[in-house]
């Protein structure tokens, strides 16, 4: 009976992710037209509407960072609100959501679907990791970030580290294309109940960033990361 409860436990939840792949449509980047820099540095992370000043400036809720002081540094923001901010930085690329008020897009879940479905894959097991929203959002976040800023001069990326799917697929591409290239994470929250995504891997950043001896006496004993890539700072908050 038990065993029964949890299957469909599991059955519902593995069904909301993949239905959760039609809610992602609309989305497009919006970014200043004097943006043709190349930059060397690029902080990655995510973005509220009130975290935009009236002039434009955006406030990092996680490094505790104004982009104007950091205008050698590009920032790649994945906007968390329906709205678009009023005015931003030149050096912020902003991943922004369209409002829509039917959010559902079939076209979209079919299209990924069979996408995967003819796509080439080791096993049923890849398939299944794959037809999900996780997969789906990493792939949109990837493309746009390939088509908008020049990788090959990167020399440094700035995560605040969650071990989520689109972060490790934007470390296994951007490696690939740049075997200089340096990501540093910074671990912001305490560890969830089960941090499965956050055990290190070869897809984990170069560098992980902690607050606490303990964090990364966890790091270290439980997620089996070498000590020589844990760094103890302050907290930014």
């Amino acid at each position: 009976i038990f065993g029964f409860k949890y299957f469909f436990k599991f059955l519902f939840s593995y069904l909301k992710y993949m239905l959760s792949i039609g809610l992602h449509s609309k989305y497009e980047i919006i970014k200043s037209e004097k943006n043709k820099k190349k930059y060397k540095n690029v902080i990655i992370t995510w973005a509220y509407k009130e975290d935009f000043n009236k002039n434009g400036t955006y406030n990092d809720r996680y490094f505790k960072i104004n982009s104007k002081k950091y205008r050698e540094t590009l920032w790649f923001l994945i906007y968390m609100n329906g709205e678009k901010p009023e005015k931003f930085d030149e050096n912020l690329i902003i991943l922004f959501k369209k409002k829509i008020l039917f959010n559902f897009n079939i076209l979209r879940f079919t299209t990924y679907f069979f996408k995967i479905l003819f796509k080439k894959t080791n096993s049923l097991k890849d398939f299944l990791l794959k037809i999900s929203s996780f997969s789906s959002f990493s792939e949109i976040v990837l493309d746009s970030f390939l088509k908008n800023i020049k990788t090959e001069k990167l020399k440094k990326i700035l995560i605040p580290y969650e071990g989520q799917p689109f972060q490790k697929e934007i470390i296994k591409v951007l490696r690939k294309k740049n075997k200089k290239l340096k990501v540093i994470g910074y671990d912001h929250t305490s560890p969830p109940p089960m941090p499965l995504n956050l055990h290190y891997d070869f897809l984990s950043p170069d560098v992980l960033l902690v607050n606490g001896s303990n964090q990364l006496d966890f790091y270290s004993r439980y997620l089996k990361w070498p000590r020589k890539k844990l760094k103890l700072v302050p907290s930014s908050r």
